[in-house]
């Protein structure tokens, strides 16, 4: 069934901007989940962001948040951009505190703990948290395979770890969760699996490139 397009508001949300969003991802898309904009077309002179669940890691310009009901297959609703947001998130990962980074990963519809570019300003609560969307500038990370001149690879997420001793290695993995990344140079050697990284999102590419290795 469609929703209203304003009666799923959360109170945050009510100062930020709807976007009138359709669901074009073929599955259920639940309520408060970080979608993903496929495209966008025009329906009776109104714009419409057609939406998916997320397919690459991060709080990326074509990240949104759908409102507060369920979304079935071809359904319409409203979706925000933030900046502060009510999401859900994934339990597995603890319940967010005030703080702490979460974002969205590839293939989920909730926020995963130490994702960068999502503050949290409101700890867990009836499985929302509320989050600050920010740049997160350069990311980390460790190959999992070797990456070519002008190759793509995938990294496993890691972060800066505050809580390491100083003088020792001071990142750590974010288990279960890795991201692609091109070598968009095209020169130099191949980097071996399990090197350092860190890349940037780069929207127009639609891709995270890196940006530099640890030796």
């Amino acid at each position: 069934m469609t929703q209203g397009l304003f009666d799923q508001w959360g109170t945050l949300s009510r100062a930020t901007p709807p976007y009138e969003i359709k669901n074009s991802g073929g599955e259920r898309i639940p309520a408060w989940s970080p979608v993903e904009i496929d495209s966008s077309y025009r329906r009776e002179n109104r714009l419409v962001l057609k939406v998916k669940k997320p397919t690459k890691l991060g709080w990326r310009a074509r990240v949104l948040i759908n409102g507060g009901a369920d979304l079935e297959p071809d359904d319409f609703g409203v979706g925000f951009f933030g900046p502060a947001l009510e999401v859900t998130f994934d339990a597995a990962d603890g319940t967010p505190k005030e703080g702490e980074t979460w974002g969205p990963v590839a293939d989920s519809y909730k926020l995963r703990k130490h994702v960068p570019g999502g503050r949290v300003l409101e700890g867990g609560k009836n499985g929302l948290c509320v989050v600050l969307r920010y740049d997160p500038a350069d990311i980390w990370g460790k190959l999992t395979e070797t990456l070519g001149p002008g190759g793509i690879g995938t990294a496993t997420l890691y972060r800066y770890d505050p809580t390491s001793a100083e003088g020792t290695e001071r990142i750590a993995e974010v288990a279960g969760v890795e991201f692609d990344l091109v070598e968009a140079t095209g020169g130099g050697e191949a980097l071996d699996s399990d090197t350092i990284v860190f890349a940037r999102w780069d929207e127009i590419a639609n891709e995270y490139i890196l940006r530099g290795w640890v030796c």
